[in-house]
């Protein structure tokens, strides 16, 4: 199933909107967990009483306000700063339209600043005693979810000194630059891809009447990794060629070759199988995607780094070298996904709870199995009925069309929705079972077996995988020994009070 563009799908269709609780909270990042976690039943989502202590976050993306949005539900005073105008960070400011719409973001922004964090716009908060002075104007507590916006270090050789070199990070943060000739982005992960997918969209002749056409442009992507070993998703990577990108898979970046005065750049040297071969790419503009490092002005001169320049920081807690203040997201742990961030500022707001408070948390795990009386047979047959994805997004065909997480393939994806056989739900067979064979016979797809053995019953075995819950098998059981059967689940955030002896150890 196409899980990643259902997700996406469902993500990016509807603002968020706070729901009343129909039941329990499956997840221990729900905010009727939040809820219950301050005494409040699981079916009211309303935030605690005001604790009367003031937490100061430094930056307002993902991680900064994940942190914000638990601690205004557990009943603290949150002040978020940020040097930008609007709060959201990279993702309002560098990720592309093509991967997640800007307005999704701002709706997500705005219902976590309605909860009551106070939001600081346009303030640089600097390394000169800056998070230090906070703590001393009566924040309890500062998280720093700053980032890491520098590029740690020159990815080839002249490349700090050229004119036509351009950070890949500055790429993404300007819409109105188009490219023209030779461009080659080099470097690693999402950043260069991302990239060079921008580069190539602004490459392409404007359709709108009057518009201006760009200069026709090359964009080449110089990966250092074979596609079987390639870090990139190879949905997003396929789209990236087929929107025109031309990929050098394999090749590293040696030398940026310059005419003798140093004005142009005729192209970039890379070579392959240990410097044994090369070759050379024109190139009128080089786009580097460094691997990414907090900016140093923001880093107080007394937090410990790692050597890799990331604050560091206690994995399990996130508090930093200077008491009181905690660190997470990628300027703490380097850039990974945006859950990741996510989990970071959540799993920050607890900590500092927990500091702030006195109580220890923890996730409370709780499972069983319930028998299903009510199951619909029809979705067997949809999901069976229903052809598999494309290997493609839906929309690739279009040029600029393939992995754009919009409504223009609703229908395929609420078609794709129709695949789910329900994995939660699981035929069981119990002890009465007398081995009489009625399941294996009925069974469509042949999910149980009868192997016999010497004694005087034979063995009834059962294989998940090509089961698909149809139910058939319940129907035609004469002893009644097989049932339906959901797994159900509940994690709940539940506190302990610290005693004095292990709060004197946290």
């Amino acid at each position: 199933m196409a899980i990643a563009e259902l997700e996406a799908y469902a993500a990016t269709s509807a603002a968020p909107d706070q729901l009343a609780a129909p039941g329990p909270c499956t997840s221990a990042h729900d905010l009727r967990s939040v809820a219950g976690l301050v005494g409040r039943g699981g079916d009211v989502s309303t935030p605690a009483p005001r604790s009367g202590k003031r937490v100061a976050i430094i930056g307002a993306g993902v991680t900064g306000l994940a942190c914000a949005h638990d601690l205004a539900l557990l009943g603290h005073d949150c002040a978020i700063f940020d040097a930008s105008e609007e709060p959201g960070g990279v993702l309002t400011t560098a990720v592309p339209d093509f991967r997640f719409p800007v307005a999704s973001i701002r709706a997500e922004c705005a219902a976590i600043l309605a909860r009551g964090a106070t939001y600081h716009r346009r303030t640089r908060i600097e390394r000169s005693d800056g998070v230090r002075a906070l703590l001393r104007e009566g924040f309890d507590a500062v998280f720093i979810a700053i980032g890491a916006s520098d590029a740690r270090g020159p990815v080839v050789e002249q490349q700090s000194r050229h004119p036509a070199v351009v950070d890949a990070m500055d790429v993404l943060r300007t819409s109105d630059a188009s490219p023209a000739g030779s461009v080659v982005v080099v470097g690693d992960g999402d950043l260069a891809l991302d990239a060079a997918r921008t580069l190539v969209r602004r490459a392409t002749p404007s359709a709108k009447p009057g518009g201006t056409p760009a200069q026709h442009a090359t964009v080449h992507l110089v990966h250092a990794s074979e596609l079987e070993d390639s870090p990139f998703d190879h949905q997003l990577l396929a789209a990236a060629l087929v929107e025109g990108v031309e990929l050098h898979h394999g090749w590293r970046p040696r030398r940026l070759l310059l005419e003798d005065d140093g004005s142009t750049v005729p192209g970039i040297e890379v070579t392959r199988d240990g410097g044994e071969i090369t070759k050379v790419i024109p190139c009128d503009q080089l786009v580097v995607a460094a691997t990414r490092v907090p900016a140093a002005h923001a880093l107080d001169e007394l937090l410990a780094c790692t050597p890799a320049g990331l604050i560091a920081v206690d994995v399990e807690t996130l508090r930093t070298s200077i008491p009181n203040v905690w660190a997470g997201g990628a300027c703490a742990l380097g850039h990974r996904s945006i859950a990741h961030a996510v989990a970071d500022g959540k799993r920050a707001a607890w900590q500092m709870h927990a500091a702030l408070t006195g109580v220890q948390i923890r996730v409370q795990l709780a499972s069983a199995w319930v028998e299903v009386n009510d199951r619909d047979r029809t979705l067997t047959q949809r999901a069976l009925a229903t052809p598999r994805a494309a290997p493609e997004r839906p929309g690739v065909s279009e040029r600029h069309g393939a992995g754009t997480p919009t409504a223009a393939y609703a229908d395929e994806m609420l078609r794709q929705a129709t695949r789910c056989y329900d994995c939660t739900v699981l035929p069981v067979v119990d002890d009465s079972c007398t081995r009489c064979g009625a399941c294996v016979t009925a069974c469509p797809v042949g999910a149980f077996t009868l192997i016999p053995d010497a004694g005087e019953h034979a063995e009834l075995r059962f294989d998940q995988e090509p089961c698909t819950r149809c139910g058939i098998c319940v129907e035609h059981c004469p002893e009644g020994a097989i049932a339906m059967v959901r797994a159900v689940w509940e994690e709940r955030l539940v506190a302990e009070r610290v005693t004095r002896s292990r709060r004197r150890a946290v």
